[in-house]
């Protein structure tokens, strides 16, 4: 399983390049190249709280709350295929520690989601 690495208070982006069937996916189309991809999210999949605490504690990171921490169109990112999560770190009440995460691609027909890849993110503190 691929692990990645940020640290709290700095601007570290993760690269993630998506492919099925050993091909790179084009997310101006969703994974089945249906409609356009609508949301990504980042979920926890252990039930751990990524974002915050107690009555407001996430575990997951959604790209409709977090806007400019995704990218995935092909003008922004230059390649077919990636995700760039940007700025992670930056977040805030992002919590330290090591989140297993389970990429979630939506459009308009799959508005269930459409599992794709897991993988750990090791967030460290400041």
């Amino acid at each position: 399983m691929i692990i990645e690495t940020i640290t709290l208070g700095r601007n570290g982006s993760i690269d993630l390049l998506l492919v099925a069937d050993d091909i790179e996916n084009n997310l101006s189309n969703s994974p089945q190249q249906l409609d356009s991809v609508t949301k990504m999210i980042l979920l926890e999949i252990n039930g751990k709280s990524i974002i915050g605490s107690g009555d407001t504690a996430l575990s997951e990171i959604s790209s409709d709350t977090y806007v400019s921490n995704f990218s995935w169109d092909l003008v922004t990112t230059g390649t077919k295929g990636k995700l760039i999560l940007n700025n992670l770190g930056l977040i805030d009440d992002l919590n330290s520690g090591t989140f297993e995460l389970n990429l979630i691609v939506f459009d308009a027909v799959n508005s269930d989601g459409i599992p794709w890849d897991r993988f750990l993110l090791k967030i460290l503190p400041n």
